[in-house]
């Protein structure tokens, strides 16, 4: 039985593709995710978190979760999405303001982030785009894979 050229292409093409993301998750970027101000009792409840990308690669932040600590362990409380610019570059920071849960609840703040694909995987994405498009993409052209957590200290309010 003999498949289709565009069967087998599209074989290689997912099987390369899902080796490119495999490979990306085995070594996740260094995020650091600290306290920059924790407004204090009877004043702002908002806390201000400064995310940092150490990595050798962008990331895309995709959620900032707060958790609270129960009885039955750490619960979300509140998922929200980060603003704009939610890609960090190599070195970059931004500083997020979260509301904190509630006074004398620990809590933390959980980030949520994708990396940056480079490499074959962004080639074969870009090979992807193109078939389905029928046009090349364009240079600012990007993708992201995995999923990953840094968390911030654990704060009581």
């Amino acid at each position: 039985m003999k498949l289709p050229l565009k069967v087998v292409a599209a074989i290689i093409l997912l099987g390369a593709a899902y080796w490119s993301v495999q490979a990306s998750r085995r070594s996740a970027p260094a995020v650091t995710l600290t306290v920059v101000t924790n407004g204090a009792p009877g004043s702002s409840t908002n806390v201000v978190f400064r995310v940092v990308n150490h990595g050798s690669r962008a990331i895309l932040l995709t959620d900032l979760v707060v958790e609270t600590d129960t009885a039955a362990g750490w619960r979300e409380v509140n998922r929200t999405k980060p603003s704009d610019p939610q890609r960090l570059a190599t070195g970059a920071k931004k500083d997020v303001t979260i509301p904190a849960p509630g006074e004398g609840q620990p809590w933390r703040l959980r980030a949520i982030y994708g990396r940056d694909v480079v490499g074959p995987g962004l080639w074969l994405a870009m090979l992807g785009f193109a078939a389905s498009n029928g046009q090349w993409p364009p240079a600012s052209f990007g993708m992201m894979a995995g999923r990953y957590s840094c968390f911030g200290e654990v704060t009581a309010r």
